[in-house]
């Protein structure tokens, strides 16, 4: 379809989907829409907006869970996602009782990372994880062998398709 410049003068109408002290949370005919609401501060979050968002995104993903293709990439230190070996919260992230997403810490991802959890992850109806070059490749057959707090790559190996290129 070609651009309709009409489209930024239409006024949408966002319901209020739950209610926050720090962020407001609309849907509008199956889209979310999360705004940190801090003016006071020019909208700087702290701890208890990102506990919010969190909690806003949940509620939008779930409903479509389980993911019906999920398709990875796995680093040379055998992550997935943002599960990064040594990160802060990674054994509550691998737990099954993990909610559906978790905010973790990892020095090898740089920042902090908001990331889907395990159980999800592991849940998905088809998994493919792609990978190239033979550092990777040595990496994902080690991970086989490995606990998954080692390698968080480990819980969907059973279940995946490695697709491999040198």
């Amino acid at each position: 379809h070609p651009f309709n410049p009409e489209v930024f003068q239409m006024k949408f109408k966002w319901l209020v989907a739950r209610r926050y002290e720090e962020i407001k949370y609309e849907k509008m005919d199956g889209i979310a829409k999360i705004t940190i609401n801090r003016p006071q501060v020019r909208n700087a979050f702290r701890p208890r907006t990102v506990k919010e968002m969190l909690q806003a995104l949940e509620d939008g993903l779930k409903p479509h869970l389980p993911i019906s293709v999920l398709l990875l990439g796995m680093g040379a230190d055998m992550h997935m996602a943002s599960l990064f070996p040594g990160a802060d919260r990674l054994e509550e992230a691998l737990a099954p009782d993990a909610p559906v997403l978790m905010a973790l810490r990892a020095e090898a991802a740089g920042e902090p990372r908001i990331t889907l959890t395990a159980p999800v992850l592991a849940g998905a109806q088809n998994i493919h994880i792609l990978i190239t070059g033979a550092e990777k490749r040595a990496a994902i057959e080690r991970a086989a062998s490995l606990p998954a707090l080692e390698a968080p790559v480990r819980v969907v190996l059973d279940n995946a398709t490695v697709h491999w290129a040198e």
